[in-house]
């Protein structure tokens, strides 16, 4: 039990570690960020603007995309199941398989039927 929260405290202490280490990483490019010129630091300020947008455009369609798959292997799902579907399938199967036989049998009839010495 005691290893098991140990080992969770070095997981959130690491964790800890790593946003402190991503915080000092913002102050420095803040730190120099406040040292280009007011029109540089201006269109670098719309450049994070138009890449959080776009980020969170990138999430809604994430989601959307989600959603459509989620209909998708629904109605893929159904169709599977759906027993008019697979007996159609089966008498299809069954169809091909008595025109095969069909036309065996016509050939043999017209064989059959042939006058003997037409037929050698």
């Amino acid at each position: 039990m005691d290893s098991v929260f140990l080992e969770r405290r070095e997981r959130e202490e690491g964790i800890k570690r790593m946003e402190e280490a991503i915080e000092g990483l913002h102050k420095q490019a803040e730190a120099r960020l406040a040292t280009l010129p007011p029109a540089l630091q201006q269109e670098y300020r719309q450049l994070q603007d138009n890449n959080k947008k776009m980020e969170q455009q990138v999430t809604q369609l994430q989601s959307e995309l989600e959603r459509v798959n989620g209909a998708v292997q629904e109605a893929e799902e159904h169709l599977r199941r759906d027993r008019n579907r697979q007996e159609y399938a089966g008498l299809e199967r069954k169809l091909h398989v008595f025109k095969r036989e069909q036309s065996s049998l016509e050939e043999q009839r017209r064989i059959a039927d042939m006058d003997p010495a037409e037929a050698r």
